[in-house]
């Protein structure tokens, strides 16, 4: 619970201040000052780390949740201006790789004896290694950002807003597919977990890294003579990609047999709901890469207003589609509600993209 609220700022919150970060660091090399920026991030984490003590009042000591998780949201607050700069210079792997310094307390929390005694100790151990993380990524961007008042100093652009507000409505989305889940038989909840669990890590695998090089060339191409061209060439390369990872996707479904140990499902019949529930969670794999793509053009193209609108259609969706599919057709009702949200966003975005390009040469499709 507590980690939670922690991987809320992070996630949320963080991430939307890098996808917003981005384009300011592409269009000015100029070294920044963070004074400023760190105060609210020191704020943000104190409110976190009341939100936790709130939460998991009871189960930990205050101090430990509050600690913990205020330093852990701190650390995510501050590393995303440094995480930004570093993919504006095209610099990827040290904002993932050093997420590797959380190995350590988990390995420790794993080989100790009686570790259930030890939550608390494993919580502060992964805060210290968030705080880490932050020290060392705002080290590496040190030529980007300092912590100095003769600088111009980091404002919060406006567009952060649009991105976090729409990640936290996209963030119902999980827990309207489980909900409508609770309506059809007993274990339908369990059921789409595993095929979602199957589902996700085939999504990941095709999208990790993709949105932040993405969201990079677009910020460099904006207002270039290129922009058009390769705005078009990198459409028609997530196009082909997000068709390939269908395919992929279909492949696992025809052979899922072999992947149904990972789940110890004990029937027949739950194998084959969580084979259809796969099925039609994966038909909707293009449109969930398409709608990454589009959403950081969207933003490079100052339309971020349009996110937190287009999430709330994507939702409506979901559970409007999963009310009439679910009790005719199951737990894999949801799993096509779902992929339907997709290609309805994906739609959307087009067609706010089309608005604003305004002429046949810049329209897609």
């Amino acid at each position: 619970m507590a980690l939670a609220v922690a991987l809320f700022v992070q996630a949320s919150v963080g991430g939307g201040l890098v996808s917003a970060l981005v384009p300011e660091f592409v269009r000015s090399d100029e070294r920044k000052g963070i004074t400023s920026f760190a105060t609210i991030a020191a704020g943000g984490g104190v409110v976190a780390g009341f939100a936790a003590a709130v939460i998991t009042g009871g189960y930990l000591p205050i101090w430990v949740s509050s600690l913990a998780v205020g330093v852990m949201a701190t650390s995510g607050l501050l590393a995303a201006p440094s995480v930004a700069a570093l993919n504006a210079d095209h610099r990827y792997g040290a904002p993932g790789i050093s997420w590797g310094l959380r190995l350590v307390p988990v390995g420790l929390f794993v080989v100790v004896e009686d570790a259930g005694r030890q939550l608390a100790a494993l919580l502060l151990g992964l805060a210290a290694a968030d705080a880490l993380r932050a020290a060392v990524l705002l080290w590496i961007a040190r030529a980007r950002l300092a912590f100095s008042r003769a600088y111009c100093e980091l404002g919060f652009p406006i567009s952060a807003a649009s991105v976090i507000a729409a990640s936290v409505v996209a963030g119902f989305n999980p827990l309207v597919v489980r909900w409508l889940a609770t309506l059809h038989d007993p274990g339908s909840v369990s059921l789409f977990e595993a095929a979602d669990r199957l589902y996700s890590s085939v999504a990941s695998l095709a999208t990790i890294g993709v949105g932040s090089v993405t969201l990079v060339y677009l910020a460099r191409l904006q207002g270039t003579d290129e922009e058009e061209p390769r705005w078009r060439l990198i459409l028609q390369v997530s196009v082909a990609w997000s068709m390939l990872w269908l395919v992929v996707s279909l492949g696992l479904w025809r052979w899922f047999p072999w992947d149904g140990p990972w789940f110890a499902l004990q029937s027949a019949e739950g194998m084959r709901a969580v084979r259809d529930t796969f099925l039609c969670l994966a038909i909707g794999m293009t449109g969930f890469i398409l709608t990454g793509v589009f959403a950081r053009r969207l933003l490079v193209m100052g339309l971020s207003t349009w996110l937190v609108p287009l999430s709330l259609a994507g939702v409506a969706c979901t559970l409007v589609a999963g009310l009439l599919l679910v009790r005719t057709f199951g737990v894999p009702g949801i799993g096509a509600a779902l992929s339907l949200s997709q290609y309805l966003v994906a739609g959307l975005m087009v067609w706010a993209l089309n608005r604003k390009a305004g002429n046949a040469s810049s329209r897609i499709g």
